[in-house]
């Protein structure tokens, strides 16, 4: 009967150490793929940031040009030379860039 029952008594404790080890390595699992998908997410959003701001850098260089040909347009119609009109328009693009740095 003593047998018997230290018999159970160490498959009882085996058991319970190889639940603990398997809790362990289940939770272990668990952190490595949760990092694993933090990192992913967090490469993702660092890329729809970057491109969002390719995006915006393009648009207001597309304004700026446009900008540019407006104001030579005007210029041109005001009687200004073609040089005295690109000098102004250059200077202007000057300090554009500078604002916006």
């Amino acid at each position: 009967m003593r047998k018997r029952r230290k018999s159970a008594e160490q498959q009882a404790e085996e058991i319970v150490t190889e639940a603990r080890e398997t809790a362990q390595r289940l939770a272990e699992e668990a952190r490595a793929a949760m990092q694993a998908q933090l990192e992913r997410r967090t490469q993702q959003a660092e890329t729809k940031i970057a491109r969002a701001e390719e995006q915006l850098v393009g648009e207001v260089r597309a304004a700026i040009t446009q900008l540019a040909v407006d104001a030579a347009a005007h210029l041109i119609e005001k009687g200004m030379s073609a040089q005295q009109a690109n000098a102004l328009i250059e200077q202007n693009i000057s300090e554009l860039k500078d604002r916006l740095q």
